[in-house]
């Protein structure tokens, strides 16, 4: 932080009623230190002093007790975070099981930040779960006592709990739940304390359902207001994982060269010690954007060069997305036998992992190619398997009439590569989810 705290936001530190992200980056700006702000905060201290002329020795004491309950929150913080970590890798060895077993004295808050935490480690490899312990957060802060954490502060704990419940629920492809959730979590905000990060982190979460939704323009708005935000507090990391949401959203939207532009100019504000599945999600997004913009060299040179940061993924659906990859390079170049087997054991993969949706795209890149093979009954078979598993997904009108289209197009005899690589491009475009929120 080195923009100065404005007088009215310096009162309401003093008073202990800003937000622990706020409350910790004035106290690390009054550290620096900054005497012009320290002056103001003494200010703000004179009401609580009898009002007489303030010498310099009480001008220092105002100035030091001030700064000691700042410090005295910043240590409570901190053993919260640590409860909280020690909490969370308590959840992530025994799973829910060992939550009736943790201490009784568990701090209420910390074991509210270890839920959350292990709930948004498992939404690459157990949305269910991670549905769960988002809504078990949201318990633990309907139970916490506003008279002793503020009625503020607890519709603060409950909007976050919700927003992330319903980032959960969207991960889980449970929209209508999703988007009610997000809503709550809005109202919340409103009673809470307006905080200026809480109200991004909503406003991320909103924009991801938005696209999920196919409400790209919606989307997008949101992105670039979030992304002025962490430009204007200098939150270059931040700000970086913004471009790439929505250079992922552009690419959703058609506009691949511009998403190009986009997830390449947000990996280089990335830090990638912060995270390297960010890092992962950029560089691998960037790579299926080049595969469908079809500048294959491109794509293959950057698989070949960045190996090992798109080795980074976490999970093994991310491993599986990756192969699938390495089958599309193939067919490109001509590889088709290669492809073959890559396609068969992704689609089969997907399947053990619970992921119809990605199985049955495979089963399209399958399709196209067996008929570039010329066998044209297996290519069906493969094609209509997948029309059948779309039809009773629920992906919106656009992925429906591209089935239909499909299924038209063999009955009629007239299917070519280019005519099921279109339908796949259109249904991989419509289940794709970047998991970075």
């Amino acid at each position: 932080m080195t923009d100065h705290p404005g007088s009215e936001e310096l009162a309401a530190f003093v008073l202990g009623a800003l937000s622990d992200q706020r409350m910790r980056e004035v106290v690390r700006h009054l550290l620096l230190p900054c005497p012009p702000c320290a002056a103001l905060v003494a200010e703000a201290m004179q009401p609580m002093v009898k009002p007489e002329p303030i010498s310099e020795d009480k001008y220092d004491g105002a100035l030091d007790r001030a700064l000691q309950k700042a410090l005295l929150h910043e240590a409570g913080h901190r053993r919260r975070k640590m409860e909280a970590e020690r909490l969370e890798e308590i959840l992530a060895q025994g799973g829910m099981n060992d939550i009736p077993d943790l201490p009784f004295e568990t701090d209420p808050l910390a074991l509210f930040d270890a839920l959350l935490a292990r709930s948004w480690a498992l939404r690459h490899d157990d949305p269910a779960q991670m549905v769960h312990l988002a809504d078990l957060a949201v318990k633990q802060a309907q139970g916490l006592d506003a008279g002793e954490h503020g009625a503020r502060q607890v519709a603060d704990l409950l909007c976050r709990a919700w927003a992330e419940l319903g980032n959960a629920l969207r991960v889980a492809d449970r929209h209508p739940e999703a988007w009610r959730a997000l809503q709550l979590a809005r109202e919340l905000f409103e009673k809470g304390t307006e905080d200026e990060f809480l109200d991004v982190r909503l406003t991320e979460l909103e924009a991801s359902l938005a696209a999920d939704r196919r409400q790209f323009p919606v989307a997008l708005a949101n992105l670039t207001r979030v992304y002025r935000y962490y430009r204007r507090t200098r939150h270059p990391h931040l700000a970086g994982r913004t471009l790439i949401l929505k250079g992922l959203y552009t690419n959703y939207a058609g506009e691949i060269d511009e998403a190009i532009q986009l997830l390449r100019q947000g990996r280089t504000l990335l830090d990638p010690k912060r995270d390297l599945d960010l890092h992962y999600s950029a560089a691998h997004n960037e790579l299926l954007c080049l595969v469908d913009a079809g500048r294959y060299h491109e794509a293959r040179r950057l698989r070949i060069e960045r190996s090992r940061e798109l080795s980074w993924g976490t999970g093994r659906v991310s491993e599986v997305r990756l192969r699938a990859v390495d089958g599309r390079l193939d067919v490109a170049e001509g590889k088709y036998a290669r492809a073959e087997e890559i396609f068969r054991e992704v689609k089969r993969d997907f399947l053990e992992l619970g992921r119809p949706n990605h199985s049955a795209v495979a089963s399209l890149d399958l399709a196209e190619v067996l008929l570039r093979r010329g066998r044209w009954v297996e290519a069906k078979e493969e094609a209509l398997e997948a029309v059948q598993v779309f039809k009773a997904l629920n992906l919106g009108p656009e992925a429906y009439a591209s089935v239909i289209l499909l299924r038209e197009c063999f009955e009629r005899r007239i299917v070519t590569p280019a005519v099921i690589q279109e339908v796949a491009g259109r249904l991989r475009r419509a289940e794709q989810s970047l998991r970075l929120l």
